[in-house]
C-alpha cells in the first residue's frame, strides 16, 4: 500500500511539474515580448485614409497655457475667434502632409461646457461625414469649403464631444 502511495505522489509531483513549466515558457514568452517593446518601441496598427490632424484643449486660464506651452514646445499661437471666443491655435509640421498636427487652446469658461474636441484628417470627407450621421452624430455643420483651412465638417458624438473631419 505504501508503495502506490508513494508512485501515486511521484505522478502528482511530475504532472504539476508539467504544468509548472508549461506556465513558465509562456510567461518567458511575455517577458521577451515586453523586452521587445521596452527597446523597440510598441507599434500600433496603421488605420489607413485618417489621423489625428487636431486636438483642442479646454483651459481654464488661456494665456497661462499660451505661456506654457510655447515655452515647452518653442511653438507661437495665433488668435482666432472664428467659431466662438477668441481662442489660441498653433501647428506641428507643414500642411499638406501626414506630418500636420493642430494644438488649439480654448478658454473653458466660456465654451459653456467640458467636452473634448478633436480632429482628424481623412481621405474621404463625404463618406466619413454620412458614416459618422449614420451612427448616430449630432451635425454641427456639413462639409464645406473654407478659405482659412482645408475642406471641414463637424460633429458632436454621443457624448456631446467635438469631431472636426478635415478633407486631406
Amino acid at each position: 500500500m505504501a508503495l502506490k502511495s508513494i508512485d501515486a505522489c511521484r505522478e502528482a509531483l511530475l504532472r504539476h511539474r508539467d504544468r509548472l513549466v508549461q506556465r513558465s515558457t509562456v510567461l518567458l514568452g511575455n517577458v521577451n515580448l515586453v523586452d521587445q517593446m521596452i527597446e523597440k518601441g510598441v507599434l500600433m496598427p496603421e488605420v489607413k485614409g485618417c489621423h489625428i490632424a487636431e486636438i483642442s484643449l479646454l483651459v481654464d486660464d488661456l494665456e497661462r497655457s499660451r505661456a506654457f506651452y510655447e515655452s515647452v514646445f518653442d511653438v507661437r499661437f495665433a488668435e482666432d475667434e472664428h467659431s466662438g471666443p477668441k481662442h489660441l491655435h498653433t501647428s506641428f509640421g507643414s500642411w499638406p502632409g501626414d506630418n500636420f498636427f493642430m494644438l488649439t487652446l480654448w478658454p473653458a469658461a466660456e465654451r459653456g461646457r467640458t467636452s473634448t474636441h478633436f480632429g482628424f484628417m481623412v481621405d474621404d470627407l463625404d463618406s466619413v461625414w454620412r458614416r459618422a450621421l449614420a451612427a448616430g452624430a449630432t451635425e454641427f455643420w456639413a462639409p464645406r469649403d473654407s478659405s482659412a483651412m482645408p475642406r471641414n465638417a463637424k460633429f458632436g458624438d454621443p457624448d456631446e464631444n467635438e469631431v472636426f473631419l478635415y478633407e486631406s
